[in-house]
C-alpha cells in the first residue's frame, strides 16, 4: 500500500522528460523501466527508497524495437531533446552490440544515471521559508550529466572525434576505477577527486569528470539543489598565487565561489582586504624553529619583503640590465652568423633571437618545423600562428609578423575614411635569415633550447634565464626606453585582454616601427643593418575615434540644434532636453568617461572650486562605491556654472506652470537626482545612450564610446603616458591616482591634464553654450 508522502515512479519518469517534445515517449519510458530494472555495480535499488512507489508491474524487453531517432534529417535541436537524445545513443549501442570496453562501459553507466536522474528528480523541495525560494529541481544537474556521456559515447562510432584523446582518457579513467571489486559509490567518488586533485592534469580533463562527479554527489548526500547565487549557503574558495619568483611567499585570497573572479580580484587588490600570506619560516633562518625570538625576526622581515614585492613591477624583478642584454644579443648574432648553414646551432639560436625579437612563444617557432608549409621566400600564403591572432606573412620581399588586435571596431560604420585610425593590425618585420632556417634540416627540440640558454646563462653571467622569461626581455627595455607601456604592448604583440589601455589606442605606424628600431639599436646595431622597413604612413588604433573634421561637425550641430530651439521658441522642454544632451557629449569628451546611465553623477560629484570631478564609470552593477577622479579644464568648469544658472532660471520661468519640473530641478540642486536628465515619455529620467539615441539617432552610426577614443587619440604624445592612463582609469594595481601607494602628485595631474583639455576646445573648435532659460 502507498503511503502519503510517495509519489509513484511512474510519475518521476514521465518528470524526466518535462519539456520535451513526445518523440517515441512511450517506447522510451518503456525502455528505462528495462534499464532500472537490472543491477548496477553499485548496487542501486530504487524500491528501497521511502518517497518512490515502485509501480513498475511488466517489464518489456524489447530494446530492440526502440525506434532510433536521426536528429541530422528531423527539425529537432539535441539541446531542446537532452533525456531523449541521450536514451537513443545508449539504444544504438544496446541495438548494435559494439563488442568494446567502452561501449560496455557505456551500457553500465547508463543503468546507473538513470536511476540517480530519477532519484535526483524525486528530491522534494525542503519546507523552510527562509531558504525555499532558493532550492530548486536538478533538472540541470541532470542535463549535463546526460549531455557529457552521450558526447562521450560518440568515440564508440567515430574514434577519431574532436577531442578524441581527451574522451578515451575519460572512459579509461571510469574504467580504471570500476575494474575494482566490490565497489561502493563512495569509493568510485573518492577516487574521482584524487584524479581531479592532481595538479598536473589538464583544466579539460578535470571539466569532464566535473559533471559526473557533481551529480553523484548530490546522490549520495539526497539533498535538493541550492540556487546559484543563494544567501541561503555562501560557498567560498581560496585562491593562491606565488608573490615572487622563488615562490617563497604565497598570497592567499578568499571569495565567494558565485562571484566573477575577475571583478572580485580587482576588488580585493583594490580594498586590500581578505589578504593573508604563507611563508615557510625555516627557508628564512633553520634557527626559526628553536627560537621564538628567531621567529619573531623572522616575521618582520618577511612583512617587510612582502610589502615591497606587492609594490615592484612584474617585469623589473631580476632582469638583466642593457649592458647584460647586448652581451646576449651580440653572442647569439655571432653564433648564428658562424654556425654552419645546415647546422643545430645556427637553427637553435634562431628561434632564441626570433623569441626575444618578437614575444612569442619559442614553442611556437619550434612547430614551425613540423607544419605542413614551412615559412618559404615568395610565398603566397599566410602561416598562421597556435593562438590564431598572428601569423607569418611574405610582402615587398621580406618576411613579417602580422598581429590582429582585439581592439574597438566599428565594422557598421559607412564612412570609414571618416575613421581616424585605418587598421587594427600591425606588421613586425622578421629578419629573413632567420625565417629560411626553417626550410633547412635538421630540426631540433626543447632540449637543444635549453641547453643553448645554460650556455648563455654560465658565460655571460646572466641569472634566471629561461625560456620564459626570453620572450619577455625585449618587452622590458622597449618600457625602459619609452616610459610608454602601451607601445611596448603593442611592438610585442600584446592584446587588450592583458593591457586594457590597447583599447583606445592611436599611433602611427612610423613613430612605432622608430620606437622598435631606437631600442633594437641600443641593444644590437648588427640586427638593426638587416632590419628593413618600408615606411608606411597609416594609423594604427581603434576603429572608434573619428577625423578632427567629423567631431567638429558633430558638436557644431548638437550646439547648433540648442540656439535654434530657443531662437525660434520652441516648446521648453525640448530646449531642456537639447541643452542636456549638448553637455552630456561635451562633458564626455573632457573627461574622457565611459558612456554609462546616470553619467556624469550628481552635483555633489563636482568640487567647482578645485576643478575637480568624482565619477564612477565602470559599466558594473552597483558602481557607487568605486571611482576615480577627473580634472576639470576651466572651460569645463565654466560650462557647468552657465548650466546650473539655467536649471535655476527654468525652474523660476516653467516651475509655475510645470510643477513636475519644478521638484524635479529641485531634486537636481539637492542632489537627489542626477545632474542630467531628459523628458522622456512623459517622466524626467536620468540621461542615458539610449536617450541620446532616441533623440540623436544619426550618433548611434559612431558607437557608444567615440568620445572616448577620441579624447585618447588626441591626447597620445601630447600628454605624459602615466598621467592618461590615470585620466582612464588604466593604471596597475594600487598604483592609481589617490591610492595609498600612489607617487603621482594632485598638482602635476591637475595642472597637466587640465592644460592639455583645455587646449582641446580650440583643436575641435568647440564653443560653449551661455542661455538663461
Amino acid at each position: 500500500m502507498m503511503s502519503d508522502n510517495q509519489v509513484k515512479l511512474s510519475h518521476f519518469v514521465k518528470n524526466l522528460f518535462l519539456n520535451e517534445d513526445e518523440i517515441h515517449r512511450q517506447e522510451y519510458i518503456d525502455y528505462i523501466y528495462y534499464l532500472i530494472s537490472q543491477t548496477d555495480i553499485f548496487n542501486i535499488d530504487l524500491q528501497e527508497l521511502n518517497n518512490i512507489d515502485y509501480d513498475i508491474d511488466e517489464i518489456k524487453e524489447n530494446y530492440q524495437k526502440v525506434p532510433v531517432i536521426n536528429f541530422n534529417h528531423s527539425n529537432c535541436k539535441i539541446s531542446d531533446l537532452t533525456v531523449t537524445a541521450y536514451l537513443d545513443s545508449v539504444v544504438q549501442i544496446h541495438q548494435k552490440e559494439y563488442n568494446n570496453q567502452i561501449s560496455k562501459l557505456a551500457l553500465i553507466f547508463a543503468i546507473i544515471n538513470i536511476k540517480i536522474a530519477i532519484v535526483l528528480i524525486s528530491i522534494r523541495k525542503k519546507e523552510s521559508k527562509t531558504t525555499d525560494k532558493n532550492l530548486i529541481e536538478h533538472r540541470n544537474t541532470i542535463k549535463s550529466l546526460f549531455n557529457r556521456f552521450r558526447i562521450a559515447q560518440k568515440l564508440i562510432k567515430s574514434p577519431e572525434m574532436s577531442n578524441h584523446e581527451d574522451y578515451k582518457w575519460f572512459w579509461n579513467t571510469l574504467k580504471s576505477i570500476t575494474s575494482k571489486e566490490n565497489i561502493t559509490l563512495e569509493f568510485f567518488l573518492e577516487q574521482l577527486k584524487e584524479v581531479q586533485n592532481n595538479e598536473d592534469l589538464e583544466i579539460s580533463k578535470k571539466k569532464l569528470l566535473d559533471d559526473i562527479r557533481i551529480s553523484y554527489q548530490y546522490f549520495t548526500d539526497l539533498k535538493p539543489k541550492i540556487l546559484k547565487g543563494s544567501t541561503a549557503q555562501k560557498l567560498y574558495r581560496l585562491e593562491k598565487y606565488n608573490l615572487d619568483y622563488a615562490t617563497d611567499v604565497q598570497c592567499v585570497l578568499e571569495y565567494e565561489s558565485n562571484a566573477k573572479p575577475k571583478l572580485e580580484l580587482e576588488r580585493i587588490h583594490d580594498e586590500n582586504k581578505n589578504q593573508s600570506f604563507t611563508f615557510d619560516s625555516q627557508k628564512i633562518s633553520a634557527l626559526s624553529t628553536g627560537s621564538v625570538t628567531v621567529q619573531n625576526y623572522v616575521s618582520n622581515v618577511a612583512v617587510q619583503h612582502i610589502q615591497r614585492l606587492q609594490h615592484i613591477h612584474q617585469c623589473s624583478r631580476l632582469y638583466p640590465d642593457q649592458h647584460s642584454l647586448k652581451a646576449l644579443f651580440d653572442e647569439c648574432y655571432n653564433d648564428f652568423s658562424t654556425s654552419a648553414p645546415d647546422s643545430k646551432q645556427r637553427k637553435t639560436v634562431a628561434i632564441l633571437l626570433l623569441s626575444m625579437l618578437t614575444q612569442v612563444d619559442p614553442e611556437e617557432w619550434l612547430n614551425l618545423q613540423y607544419a605542413r608549409k614551412t615559412p618559404k621566400i615568395g610565398m603566397k600564403r599566410a602561416i598562421q600562428l597556435k593562438n590564431k591572432r598572428q601569423k607569418i606573412i611574405y610582402e615587398q620581399d621580406r618576411f613579417w609578423l602580422s598581429t590582429e588586435f582585439q581592439i574597438f571596431q566599428n565594422d557598421s560604420f559607412e564612412y570609414p575614411q571618416g575613421l581616424l585610425n585605418q587598421t587594427n593590425r600591425f606588421l613586425l618585420p622578421l629578419v629573413k635569415d632567420f625565417i629560411i632556417v626553417f626550410e633547412q634540416e635538421p630540426q631540433i627540440d626543447k632540449s637543444d633550447l635549453y641547453a643553448k640558454l645554460s650556455e648563455y646563462r654560465k658565460k655571460l653571467k646572466i641569472p634566471r634565464l629561461s625560456l620564459q622569461r626570453l620572450k619577455s626581455l625585449l618587452h622590458f627595455q622597449l618600457y625602459q626606453q619609452t616610459g610608454n607601456k602601451q607601445i611596448a604592448d603593442i611592438l610585442m604583440g600584446i592584446d587588450s585582454n592583458h593591457s586594457s589601455s590597447l583599447s583606445y589606442c592611436h599611433h602611427t605606424k612610423p613613430l612605432l616601427h622608430q620606437r622598435y628600431l631606437e631600442t633594437l639599436s641600443a641593444l644590437s646595431s648588427k640586427l638593426v643593418k638587416i632590419l628593413h622597413i618600408a615606411e608606411v604612413d597609416m594609423n594604427f588604433g581603434s576603429r572608434k575615434a573619428p577625423v578632427q573634421q567629423q567631431v567638429i561637425k558633430v558638436f557644431a550641430i548638437l550646439r547648433q540644434d540648442v540656439m535654434r530651439a530657443c531662437e525660434e521658441n520652441k516648446d521648453y522642454l525640448e530646449i531642456f532636453n537639447l541643452y542636456s544632451i549638448w553637455l552630456w557629449h561635451i562633458l564626455l569628451l573632457f573627461t574622457a568617461a565611459r558612456p554609462v546611465g546616470e553619467f556624469p553623477g550628481f552635483l555633489k560629484h563636482f568640487d567647482l572650486d578645485h576643478n575637480l570631478l568624482w565619477i564612477s564609470d565602470k559599466e558594473i552593477a552597483g558602481r557607487q562605491g568605486d571611482g576615480r577622479i577627473i580634472p576639470l579644464c576651466p572651460f569645463i568648469v565654466e560650462q557647468i556654472q552657465y548650466y546650473l544658472v539655467f536649471l535655476k532660471n527654468f525652474q523660476k520661468i516653467y516651475g509655475m506652470r510645470n510643477h513636475e519640473l519644478h521638484r524635479h530641478i529641485q531634486k537636481i540642486l539637492n542632489n537627489e537626482m542626477t545632474l542630467l536628465t531628459v523628458w522622456s515619455e512623459k517622466e524626467f529620467v536620468a540621461l542615458s545612450p539610449k536617450h541620446i539615441y532616441q533623440f540623436v539617432p544619426v550618433l548611434k552610426k559612431l558607437g557608444d564610446n567615440w568620445l572616448r577614443h577620441t579624447t585618447r587619440a588626441y591626447l597620445t604624445n601630447k600628454l605624459d603616458e602615466t598621467l592618461i592612463l590615470a585620466l582612464f582609469g588604466h593604471e596597475l594595481s594600487q598604483q592609481e591616482f589617490a591610492h595609498p601607494y600612489s607617487s603621482l602628485s594632485l598638482c602635476d595631474y591637475k595642472t597637466d591634464v587640465m592644460t592639455s583639455l583645455e587646449k582641446m576646445k580650440e583643436y575641435f573648435e568647440i564653443i560653449g553654450i551661455k542661455i538663461y532659460a
